[in-house]
């Protein structure tokens, strides 16, 4: 490979991929728009409190599901006069994680563990699988 010289880019050149680079950034970071969004998508640091009988609550910021999944209602004739189906946003993939609470009793194991959100997808539910304990106040001070 002797001999054989790189050549560099011009100034022209370098300007171009600079114009469309700065282009594309609004693009790529664009976020996402809660109002006209439909979807299930991995909401990053979302706060939620870990309690455990015997142990001071930890506030912890988790992956978690975030988004709107498209539900319809049909009029039937017939009890229950209705056909629904409501999706809800929910774990598709997700890695369980295991930490120490603070502050246990003695003899409590101060160990909890917790669903982080890899993963996630319109899906619906069924009530005897679904704990409905999260609170969802983002900001927990």
């Amino acid at each position: 490979m002797e001999g054989r010289e790189r050549s560099v880019p011009s100034g022209q050149a370098c300007r171009l991929i600079f114009l469309v680079f700065l282009i594309l950034i609004p693009v790529c970071v664009r976020g996402v728009d809660p109002n006209t969004a439909t979807g299930c998508f991995v909401h990053t640091a979302m706060k939620f409190r870990a309690y455990k009988d015997g142990c001071r609550p930890l506030d912890l910021s988790i992956n978690g599901c975030w988004g709107r999944c498209d539900s319809y209602q049909i009029p039937e004739l017939m009890p229950p006069y209705v056909y629904s189906v409501h999706p809800c946003c929910i774990h598709d993939d997700y890695t369980l994680v295991t930490i120490p609470l603070p502050d246990c009793d003695p003899g409590v194991d101060p160990s909890f563990t917790y669903r982080d959100a890899n993963g996630c997808k319109c899906h619906t539910i069924h009530d005897s699988k679904t704990a409905y304990d999260y609170r969802p106040d983002y900001y927990i001070v």
